[in-house]
């Protein structure tokens, strides 16, 4: 199984962290790794204050990293992030754009298909940098390898990459360097692989206060990659891992994050709140729309369908060309950002069924105006998670922990002026308070990023 450098010679894991060493380092020359290597302590202290500040982990690399050709749950990544955290894996773009993020574990992957040692992190620095990270994982060579680039220079690019970070970061972050799996689509003239994990193994050792090394080569070698694959975990082209294949590469680079506490998921009807759940409101419905035909490519002034219910209002928006319809679903027209909705009742609930979303979709409950800087309470919508922030004078609050959804699942949002409520599917998953003034209108923002939803319903709550 890899395991972190500190671990190479036989001496405990645990060395790593402080704990005693087999034996003392001769003077006058480099000590061996597992006696220095403490740089993980970093992410431990940042683990223990992640009830009260971010700790994020950004992972860069090439299409190992990025996952080529897979299921994004099944990457080992996200499959390491739902033993960690409940909070989804976020891109750089997405974590960015939700920065600053809330209290918790955070994942990033940030990894970039095709690249190597020398532009895997181009145009990335300062929006790593701005996360403030407490671990970057670089998994990086796989490329370098089949151009048979110098392992050296392949060495000192991936040092120049570290300390460029390490210049920016403006807290403590340990820089974890993943030797993975051979790729076996060429044959190599000049270097061999293990070259590659000699260059990383020596850069652990020269500078242990913030570079840490894990070999996951030599399991891979063991089941017969590079060779016949008698398992069955690379994609056909000898160079990317599969599904099962990442199953597998997670389990060789998670006990690295063993100091990270396994999560444990809530039962699905436990309330993530900081007020007491009650009792459902019975409803009126005022319209509902589930976008049936004809198609159109635009929504201002269509009447909504009324299909699942209450009366045919036509929709008011300040851009509705950004909207269209087609084959029942809503989906995005032009690349503008544009609201859309229609006069809500005091008390209202909102709710949606979401099928995808590239970018940022908002379910808004509160909105004081069709257009322009408004009050708002909304549930933003980023590819697998959302979460429910409050806008007051232009000032956007997140006001829940990210909150998972599949696709196809209805998100529900209530306000009352007061109470916010969200559910997922008519199970109650978040609840708070929030002091916006009661805004007049109610529907759905989206940015410049396509999306896909359909079975909008406004109702008013009966209290």
């Amino acid at each position: 199984m890899g395991t972190l450098i500190t671990a190479l010679s036989g001496a405990s894991a645990l060395s790593a962290f402080g704990a005693t060493t087999a034996h003392a380092a001769t003077p006058g020359t480099i000590p061996d790794v597992d006696q220095l290597n403490s740089a993980c302590a970093i992410l431990r202290g940042g683990i223990v204050r992640q009830a009260t500040e971010p700790v994020v982990i950004v992972f860069t690399g090439s299409s190992t990293t990025a996952g080529h050709n897979t299921v994004p749950a099944k990457r080992w990544i996200n499959r390491m992030a739902a033993n960690m955290t409940p909070n989804p894996v976020k891109t750089l773009t997405e974590a960015t754009a939700a920065a600053p993020l809330p209290p918790g574990i955070h994942i990033v992957n940030a990894g970039a298909g095709g690249t190597t040692a020398g532009n895997y992190l181009d145009g990335m620095q300062a929006q790593i940098a701005s996360l403030n990270p407490r671990m970057v994982v670089h998994t990086i060579g796989a490329n370098d390898f089949q151009a048979q680039r110098d392992p050296v220079l392949v060495q000192a690019q991936i040092k120049a990459s570290v300390d460029l970070l390490k210049a920016k970061i403006a807290g403590p972050c340990v820089h974890l360097l993943v030797h993975s799996f051979e790729r076996y689509d060429f044959t190599p003239t000049t270097y061999k692989w293990s070259d590659y994990r000699d260059g990383m193994k020596n850069l652990a050792r020269a500078t242990p206060s913030y570079i840490a090394f894990t070999d996951a080569s030599g399991p891979f070698y063991a089941i017969g990659i590079p060779s016949t694959d008698p398992f069955g975990l690379m994609q056909g082209d000898c160079v990317h891992l599969n599904d099962q294949g990442h199953d597998f590469l997670s389990g060789l680079v998670r006990p690295v994050f063993n100091m990270i506490p396994p999560y444990v998921a809530p039962a699905p009807s436990k309330v993530t709140q900081e007020s007491p759940a009650v009792e459902p409101a019975p409803l009126i419905i005022t319209t509902t729309d589930t976008f049936s035909g004809p198609n159109t490519t635009t929504l201002t002034g269509r009447p909504t369908d009324a299909l699942r219910g209450g009366a045919s209002i036509a929709w008011q928006s300040y851009f509705g060309d950004a909207f269209k319809i087609n084959n029942g679903r809503l989906e995005r027209n032009q690349p503008a950002g544009s609201f859309a909705g229609f006069p809500a009742p005091p008390l209202r609930q909102v709710a949606l069924r979401v099928h995808s979303v590239s970018g940022t979709i908002f379910l808004v409950a509160s909105r004081n105006a069709i257009y322009g800087p408004t009050d708002q309470v909304r549930a933003l919508l980023q590819g697998t998670y959302f979460r429910i922030e409050t806008m007051t004078a232009g000032t956007i609050a997140a006001v829940s922990p990210d909150l998972r959804y599949a696709p196809g699942d209805e998100i529900i949002l209530r306000y009352d002026g007061e109470r916010i409520e969200t559910r997922v599917n008519g199970v109650l998953v978040h609840a708070t308070t929030a002091a916006v003034p009661l805004g007049a209108y109610a529907g759905i923002a989206v940015s410049d990023n396509a999306f896909s939803v359909d079975d909008f319903a406004l109702s008013e709550l009966q209290v």
